[in-house]
């Protein structure tokens, strides 16, 4: 597909003959909810949580690293929201013998901590670029349960402050 984009207040062109290859979603995937949870402001803006990624990633990533599991030893509930509603929300089991990472909230029992945070401010912070502690000073950081805990989860998350 070949298209140009133009800056609306001036007209000019920005990018001309750009190509886009586009995919089969059906072929990759075998429900919407696997896409990522799609949040909307209003008719014309929407939105796939970038915290979706992390999420699945950190799930893979546990699978193979079960002695990381076992040193956290939690369950962390993360509500993440967008336009100041919650439009994710995923459970970390970080409990040996392996971890698991899903969409919801904790299957049985209840989460040792409760993470909110808006979808931009937790990819800042998982991928380094805002520190944990400033972000809860200033309100972007909700946690509720254990947080002694949850300095433990940082370690789930190492691997993206490289991104």
């Amino acid at each position: 597909m070949n298209i140009s984009f133009k800056v609306v207040e001036t007209g000019d062109v920005v990018l001309s003959d750009g190509y886009i290859e586009l995919t089969d979603v059906a072929s990759v995937t075998t429900s919407p909810a696997e896409v990522g949870y799609l949040y909307s402001r209003n008719s014309s803006e929407s939105y796939i949580l970038k915290s979706e990624m992390i999420f699945n990633e950190m799930g893979k990533q546990m699978a193979q690293s079960p002695d990381l599991v076992g040193k956290v030893n939690g369950v962390f509930l993360y509500n993440i929201t967008a336009g100041n509603k919650v439009a994710g929300q995923w459970t970390v089991v970080a409990k040996a013998p392996s971890g698991q990472v899903y969409k919801g909230e904790p299957k049985s029992g209840k989460a040792d901590c409760t993470v909110t945070m808006a979808d931009e401010d937790f990819f800042q912070l998982v991928t380094g670029s805002l520190n944990p502690q400033q972000a809860f000073m200033a309100g972007k950081l909700k946690v509720k349960g254990n947080i002694m805990l949850l300095q433990k989860a940082g370690k789930l998350f190492e691997q993206y402050a490289k991104l």
